[in-house]
C-alpha cells in the first residue's frame, strides 16, 4: 500500500530497542500498581521513520504476561 502511493520501496529495519519509548511518565508507577506498562515502537525503514507506529500494552493476566498491539497510521 504505502509503496504504491509513495512510488517507492520500503523494508522495516530489525528490532531496534533505541526506536521504544514509554508513552508517559506515568508508566513505571503504573507497572509498580497493576502490572501493566504502554510502550510505543516507532519502526524505521532504511534508518528512516515511517508513518505508523505501535502501541503496545503489557500486562500480567492469570499468571502470563500478555500483550496488546495498536497500530496507529
Amino acid at each position: 500500500m504505502w509503496e504504491e502511493y509513495e512510488d517507492k520501496k520500503f523494508a522495516v529495519d530489525h528490532f531496534q530497542k533505541s526506536c521504544m519509548e514509554d508513552i508517559d511518565a506515568m508508566d513505571e508507577a503504573r507497572l509498580e500498581i497493576d502490572n501493566r506498562d504502554i510502550v510505543c515502537y516507532r519502526p524505521t525503514s532504511f534508518g528512516e521513520e515511517l508513518d505508523f507506529w505501535f502501541e503496545i500494552e503489557f500486562f500480567i493476566e492469570n499468571g502470563q504476561i500478555k500483550a496488546v498491539f495498536d497500530v496507529n497510521i
